[in-house]
């Protein structure tokens, strides 16, 4: 926490201020969306089951599920660029989801990294127990 202060020390205060209410949206959605689907998984307890179990439904994986939801954010602002007609605050709801789409994709891709290490760590311990 300490190395956070510091950082904001030299920052923009205006994006720790809106760091700060993107963990409070985020804390918001995951209350409402975070169970929805892990209560009938017999997962409990996973702020981002939403994204983490709805992905097989679509056939990807997490990260690239996440990726999909902000591609709907990128088309909303799109749109309103082009027609203009998106209330400001949609605008900028749009703008946050966005960017915790983007946060929860990386965190979903993160772990997929750590379980083909994990999964690959397993494969060589199995073939040098062949070997032997």
């Amino acid at each position: 926490m300490d190395e956070i202060i510091g950082v904001m020390a030299t920052g923009d205060p205006k994006f720790f201020s809106l760091l700060s209410e993107l963990a409070e949206l985020h804390s918001k959605k995951a209350q409402s969306y975070g169970l929805h689907n892990a209560e009938d998984q017999g997962f409990i307890d996973d702020p981002l089951a939403n994204a983490r179990y709805a992905s097989p439904d679509f056939g990807v994986e997490p990260w690239i599920y996440a990726l999909i939801r902000a591609n709907e954010k990128m088309r909303r602002l799109q749109a309103y660029i082009l027609t203009d007609d998106q209330a400001e605050e949609n605008v900028r709801d749009s703008f946050l989801d966005l960017a915790s789409q983007a946060l929860i994709g990386l965190i979903m891709w993160e772990e997929a990294m750590e379980e083909d290490s994990i999964a690959a760590e397993l494969l060589s311990e199995l073939d040098d127990e062949d070997d032997d």
